[in-house]
């Protein structure tokens, strides 16, 4: 049992905060992560083999592109999110904001299940499309950045990371499950019968997932660090006004580095994440013209391994270090870039399984724990959520939710060739290694 800032409670006249329950925090935290990318692991599938000749018209590569425009359309609405509902959970809690976010992403998703296609109300079908990916976005803006701050608040120290990466673990599970559905559902029904209605049914599970999800979230305390800064604002008899007041401007002046630093982090990871798990699909698919079936079984491969894999890393970096096993997954994602195209390029089944997994594991799975357990050290309590939800999101905007039509775009220009995807992937690590570099005044290397 390890006591945080115990001789410090100890002057203040107060007892000292004991963190209990990381590993349960951190099982839990990732639960709403789980259905927030099980969500757009729904959306980022669908956008590639149902979303375009559904909901939009014309040539199919259009109709990609449009799909894929309004799966980044969605991640507008993440900083937002991210700064609105991170502000309040500055203000109130870190518990009430994770139960709002997933009733916000829950019923979004289900709603989209719901929707009219082109073919039945034409324009207004896209335009409710793109209304739902917003709404989704908002709530999802504040849930990735939210279990992050939860978990390590909770975490004991030599445990964050094995705790956080349950978080990052989630977001490769939740399109496990959903690739999962989707596979077993293209392999049982036809391909008019995905087209006109099987598509919605994993849209429409999820919303049992948040139900689930609600009722585990509604249940825990608040984080540790978040309930001891609020005793210490409560000894200095605080009232209403001088509860935390968290701009955007005042977590940019506390400290400039640390704000650029969470920024540019973020790069790699959702970059990567998007690339692999998204864009790989429709490149399978539209580029190489594989079967949706292997397509999405090899997902299921990726999200599987990457899943055990996150864990894995997660741990790793308890015991080596988040900046590190950051630069031991960048060297990675590095290395494993080519070599994920050219066994996809072969076209023969167990090669692109094994590319595919390759790929999840090194380009993504081993840089995104450690990414995940350094950039909550980059600020205070006192607007940590504020802070990581705006940073976070900002760069998801620019990196991840445009990846699968930026690669898109890029594999058109090159000819068919995924070679400009893999420069820009190369761009990508570049730019967290720098946002490495600028934030390690606040972490040592061990960290």
């Amino acid at each position: 049992m390890v006591i945080e800032d115990e001789a410090d409670m100890a002057v203040a006249g107060q007892a000292p905060v004991v963190k209990r329950h990381g590993l349960r925090n951190g099982l839990v935290g990732g639960v709403g992560t789980f259905l927030e990318w099980f969500d757009y692991g729904l959306f980022g599938t669908a956008s590639a083999l149902y979303i375009g000749p559904l909901f939009f018209t014309g040539d199919p590569f259009v109709a990609t592109l449009a799909a894929f425009a309004t799966f980044a359309v969605g991640f507008a609405a993440r900083p937002v999110g991210g700064a609105v509902l991170g502000y309040l959970g500055d203000r109130w809690g870190r518990k009430p904001i994770l139960v709002l976010t997933i009733v916000i992403m829950g019923t979004a998703t289900f709603l989209m299940g719901l929707l009219p296609t082109y073919g039945q109300i034409g324009i207004a079908a896209p335009v409710l499309l793109v209304a739902l990916r917003i709404i989704q976005g908002f709530g999802a803006g504040a849930e990735f950045s939210g279990s992050l701050t939860f978990v390590a608040e909770s975490s004991k120290e030599g445990r964050s990371g094995l705790n956080i990466s349950f978080t990052p673990a989630a977001s490769a599970f939740g399109p496990f499950v959903g690739g999962g559905l989707f596979a077993v559902l293209a392999g049982t029904l036809s391909g008019d019968q995905m087209l006109a209605w099987g598509w919605r049914i994993p849209f429409l599970i999820s919303a049992l997932f948040a139900v689930i999800g609600l009722i585990m979230r509604t249940r825990l305390d608040d984080s540790d660090d978040y309930v001891k800064y609020r005793k210490e604002l409560a000894a200095k008899k605080a009232d209403k006004r001088a509860r935390p007041k968290v701009p955007i401007s005042k977590v940019y002046r506390a400290d400039p580095r640390a704000f650029w630093a969470s920024l540019l982090i973020p790069s790699a990871v959702g970059y990567s994440n998007y690339l692999v798990a998204v864009f790989g699909v429709s490149y399978m698919t539209s580029t190489l013209q594989l079967s949706p079936q292997l397509s999405l079984t090899t997902l299921l491969c990726m999200t599987g391994v990457g899943t055990v894999t996150c864990i894995l890393a997660g741990w790793l970096a308890d015991k080596f270090g988040s900046v590190r096993m950051t630069v031991v997954g960048a060297l990675c994602a590095l290395s494993f870039s080519v070599p994920f195209f050219l066994l996809l390029g072969t076209k023969v089944p167990v090669l692109v399984v094994i590319g595919g997994v390759l790929g999840m594991v090194f380009i993504w799975g081993v840089i995104t724990p450690a990414c995940s357990m350094l950039q909550p050290k980059l600020f205070d309590v006192e607007y940590r959520y504020t802070g990581l939800g705006f940073t976070r999101e900002i760069a998801t905007v620019i990196t991840g939710g445009t990846a699968p039509f930026v690669a898109t775009f890029l594999v058109q220009v090159g000819g068919g060739e995924p070679w400009l995807v893999v420069v820009m992937s190369s761009l990508m690590v570049f730019l967290t290694m720098g946002g490495v570099a600028l934030g390690m005044h606040r972490a040592k290397l061990s960290d």
